[in-house]
């Protein structure tokens, strides 16, 4: 017996003598004809088109001037950097004024208690980029 034979590879391939098909094999069943579907939206891509997103309004700010400091703030947002001249009245997207918002410091100022003689400490937050709206 060959490789050929156990696998019947002599018939498919067109050699030797062809095997007879094996008659115990009942007929396939006659296939349903194809139903009709319909489509559940009726209108053309092309006909409905998204409206594109509205543009955030630009705020307008200005950063002030202070003695010593350089002339421009640099705020990063998203990997986009954004460079404001201070004194200068800018407009900027509201995701600058946000980071501009949440810029703070914290100023720590030790003081001693004269009743109890222990050393208090009082912490005042401010803005660390002076600017307002304009």
């Amino acid at each position: 017996m060959s490789v050929n034979d156990e696998f019947d590879l002599a018939n498919d391939l067109g050699i030797g003598e062809p095997t007879e098909a094996p008659t115990s094999k009942k007929p396939a069943p006659k296939k349903a004809a194809a139903k009709e579907v319909k489509p559940v939206v009726d209108k053309v891509v092309e006909e409905v088109a998204p409206e594109a997103p509205p543009k955030p309004r630009k705020v307008r700010i200005m950063i002030d001037e202070i003695a010593g400091m350089s002339n421009y703030e640099v705020v990063g947002v998203n990997g986009v950097v954004y460079q404001i001249k201070r004194g200068v009245p800018v407009e900027v997207p509201p995701e600058v004024v946000t980071v501009l918002e949440h810029a703070q410091m914290t100023h720590v100022e030790k003081t001693m208690n004269k009743i109890t003689g222990e050393i208090d400490e009082v912490r005042k937050s401010f803005s660390a980029i002076p600017w307002r709206r304009v």
